[in-house]
């Protein structure tokens, strides 16, 4: 499956609402070329009242922001759940593969 459409189709909404995001978990780790699937794609953004109001008008935008696998791996580790740590050394092993290739 190409989730392009999708992820075009939410990156443009997001845009045109204003509501700055930073897409996260394995979903953004797939983007960076990790070999994990996931069935979600979760987005972080801050909660403030403005966001909120942004946030139920969410539907279509341009820019999407991707955490690092830096981040990702950080995160998943801080959270320290059972699926999260699950997927910490392949996550791991594909940034030292980046790494390698720069």
């Amino acid at each position: 499956m190409n989730a392009s459409p999708l992820l075009i189709k939410i990156a443009k909404t997001l845009h045109m609402v204003c509501l700055e995001t930073v897409m996260a978990g394995n979903a953004a780790a797939a983007l960076h070329g990790a070999p994990v699937t996931t069935l979600d794609i979760d987005f972080i953004f801050r909660k403030t009242p403005t966001n909120m109001r942004k946030l139920k008008f969410f539907a279509e935008g341009y820019e999407l922001k991707v955490a690092s696998l830096e981040k990702i791996i950080r995160s998943k580790k801080t959270l320290g759940r059972p699926r999260d740590l699950a997927v910490i050394e392949i996550l791991e092993r594909t940034l030292d593969e980046k790494k390698k290739k720069r």
